[in-house]
Order: C-alpha cells, then structure tokens, then sequence
C-alpha cells in the first residue's frame, strides 16, 4: 500500500470531525447529571478564558462531550439551540435554565469565569439536553 500524498494528507486534516469538547467547572457537573443545568453561557473572543473548550466544533457538529478540567468526560450533551445575548438581555428565565434563580446571580456566575466581561459584551447560550451520562467504572 502506497504512502498518502501531501495533497492527500491535508484534505485529510481538513475533513477531519473534531470531538466537539465543552469544559464545566466542578460544581456544575452534578446540576448537568440531574437536568437542572440545562444551557450554558459562553463568552467567546479576546474575553475568553476558556481555552479548553471547542465552541466551533459544538455549534458546527450539534452535540459535546461535557468534561471538567478537560481530563474527565462526564456526559454527552444535543445542543438543541445556540442563541447570542447582550449580557443586559439575561434574565431569570435563562438564569433557571442554566440551574440558577436570577438573571443578576447568572451575570456574577460569568463575571466569575470572564472577570473582563461587561455590559455590552455579546454572549453565546447553548441550550442543552442530557444524552448519556459518563460513569467512571
């Protein structure tokens, strides 16, 4: 069997799926396992801390495996829905979604993981379903 081309090997890369990862903190893996959590409010760009998360690969493929430190996958997760958001336009309703009471609570959970984050930034919410949760053996 011959070697693949250069040409070969890049459409290669370029076709290739990515797995779609979406990073948690700890404290929100149990809320996901139990289907309080159910979206997830990113900010992606120059404010983003998250450097483990794929949010390309998710939006693009519809599903992640939910991991927490990037070293321990815990669930899969159907993106149902992606939607973008003023941080001014969050509100109680996105708040429960996302396993907490007010909307004023979920802009101090984000401020905690984007401390740069303002008022008039834009951020991502993907709305989430529970697929299969991940047991360690």
């Amino acid at each position: 069997m011959s070697e693949p081309t250069h040409e070969a090997h890049e459409v290669f890369k370029r076709n290739a799926a990515r797995v779609p990862f979406l990073d948690f903190a700890p404290d929100f893996i149990d809320p996901i396992l139990s289907g309080d959590k159910k979206a997830t409010t990113r900010c992606p760009g120059p404010k983003d801390t998250d450097h483990t998360s794929d949010l390309e690969a998710v939006q693009s493929q519809g599903w992640a495996l939910a991991t927490c430190g990037s070293t321990r996958g815990f669930g899969l997760l159907c993106i149902n829905q992606v939607e973008q958001r003023s941080v001014t336009a969050i509100d109680d309703a996105l708040a429960k979604e996302e396993g907490l009471e007010t909307g004023e609570e979920l802009q101090r959970v984000l401020r905690r993981f984007y401390p740069d984050l303002t008022d008039d930034d834009t951020v991502t919410v993907l709305h989430f379903n529970l697929m299969k949760a991940i047991r360690e053996p």
